[in-house]
Order: C-alpha cells, then structure tokens, then sequence
C-alpha cells in the first residue's frame, strides 16, 4: 500500500498511498461516497458523519473511485 518506488538517474521517487475513494452505486451522479483515509495512526474510514478507525481495512475489498498518493522525492548523493 505504501512505498512505491520509482527511479530515475539514480534517485528514488516515492509515492504512498494516502487515501481511497470510494463510490458505491449506478452512476456518479447517484450512490453513495465514503473514503479511506491514511494517517499516523492507521486507516481510518470516513463515511458522512460517522468516522472508525484506526483499523487494517481491506481497502481492496471496495469499489476505489480515486487512489490519493503522497509523492517524496529521495535524491541519492554520491
């Protein structure tokens, strides 16, 4: 879920995957929103008004609309 690297003329780039939205329903314009969201402390779920976590959620397991992703850039020193 986290840590995917790239490189590119010997330095690292970085990318974490810090939340997922999801969308459960028939189109976009109908259904229902809700997101995981990564922090410090774990994932939590955010759904409405109603928040849980933090908890190891299988965030696979739902329908992912947009994948949020947290860019660091590693420059190697020689």
């Amino acid at each position: 879920l986290s840590g995917i690297n790239f490189q590119n003329n010997g330095n690292n780039h970085v990318y974490d995957l810090i939340s997922v939205i999801n969308h459960r329903g028939g189109s976009p314009r109908s259904g229902h929103y809700n997101v995981d969201l990564k922090t410090r402390g774990g994932w939590y779920l955010v759904d409405d008004d109603y928040i849980n976590g933090p908890n190891n959620l299988d965030i696979f397991s739902k329908q992912a609309y947009i994948l949020m992703y947290h860019y660091k850039y590693i420059k190697v020193v020689r």
